[in-house]
């Protein structure tokens, strides 16, 4: 098992934030949001289930879920502004 533990929360929180901003929540820009928050945060892979718990510890800290929330901000807005499909809010 390899896994990047972002890539799990970042889909789940990303459509929170999407419809927090009023942002459009298509597939196409959920996608794109997500992709662009994973590039801003650090990777936290893993491969056991003792790195599992040792990172989510980080990612649960205020410093981990200001960094998370930050990205998907700053992401949520890069797509509205850039949207690959023409819609404007």
């Amino acid at each position: 098992m390899l896994v990047n533990l972002y890539e799990d929360i970042v889909r789940r929180r990303s459509v929170d934030v999407i419809q927090q901003l009023g942002a459009c929540g298509c597939e196409e820009c959920v996608d794109d949001v997500c992709a662009l928050a994973l590039n801003r945060l650090p990777s936290k892979y893993v491969s056991t289930r003792g790195g599992e718990v040792f990172s989510q510890f980080y990612i649960n800290t205020p410093q981990g879920e200001a960094e998370l929330t930050t990205a998907l901000i700053l992401a949520v807005k890069t797509v509205s502004d850039n949207p690959r499909h023409g819609y404007k809010r």
